[in-house]
């Protein structure tokens, strides 16, 4: 079945579409290829890992509760910015960001808290997939 979805393992080498924003910092790099040179790129040979997914689950949760996207506007400076940029350069500031709009659209802490380890900058600080299912935020409401 992984093989019909294209879906990967742990510990396979994974590929991305080019047209995906939903993929974390770490499978990303500056280009320092001919041709890509000061763009973003993805990583040759990314090994598949737990992260990824606990980075997309948080991604799509946020994107759900507030209804729009997790990358326009993120950077402080609302300047247009490649998506893909905005997470290779994800950091503190953008996590502060993201709790500020949830808590505009009236999350309650225990959802917030959940969301902003996923889409933690550090990917070891993401939850592992037992620990984000034993969360409070699924007991609080």
């Amino acid at each position: 079945l992984t093989h019909l979805l294209d879906a990967k393992r742990v510990g396979e080498i994974l590929s991305f579409s080019t047209d995906t924003y939903c993929v974390p910092p770490e499978a990303l790099e500056w280009g320092a290829n001919e041709g890509t040179e000061g763009q973003v790129v993805f990583k040759h040979d990314f090994v598949a890992r737990t992260s990824i997914d606990i980075w997309a689950f948080g991604q799509v949760a946020y994107e759900t509760l507030v209804g729009k996207s997790l990358l326009p506007g993120i950077n402080s400076e609302k300047e247009e910015m490649d998506p893909l940029k905005v997470i290779l350069q994800w950091s503190d500031a953008n996590v502060v960001e993201v709790r500020r709009r949830l808590e505009l659209v009236g999350i309650v802490e225990p959802g917030i808290d959940l969301i902003l380890q996923c889409l933690s900058p550090n990917e070891g600080a993401r939850p592992q997939l037992d620990i984000l299912l034993q969360h409070s935020c699924w007991s609080c409401c």
